[in-house]
């Protein structure tokens, strides 16, 4: 499902120095889409409205060119491809969505992405 940019750079695939310690979505799973959002105050919930989405070549490109924006008027994703009203919801989400990518945030420490991979059933 996923591979490393050292699997990626070996199957001709653009790897930017700034990603090497992120697991890239293989070539069957780079067109899929995740839920986004601007800020966690953004919320659709009572208006109906469907949240965007962003392709996860589009969530690599970020990551090889980070912005810097604050917390709550930054782009946060949810790694499921539900987007609906609803789509904030931690139970909507376990019963509707489909997870196609895993979120990590470590606020401390330099955990190395090898100790993360060892930790993943």
């Amino acid at each position: 499902m996923f591979t490393t940019n050292e699997n990626a750079s070996r199957q001709g695939e653009a790897q930017s120095e700034n990603t090497d310690n992120v697991i890239m979505p293989s070539a069957e799973n780079i067109g899929n889409s995740v839920m986004c959002f601007n800020g966690q105050a953004d919320t659709h919930r009572h208006s109906g409205v469907k949240y965007n989405t962003v392709s996860l070549r589009d969530v690599w490109v970020m990551v090889a060119m980070p912005d810097s924006k604050p917390k709550d008027k930054a782009l946060a994703l949810m790694a499921s491809s539900y987007c609906e009203s609803d789509g904030r919801t931690h139970e909507v989400q376990r019963d509707s969505g489909q997870f196609v990518l895993l979120r990590v945030d470590i606020d401390k420490g330099s955990t190395s992405l090898g100790e993360i991979l060892l930790r993943l059933p």
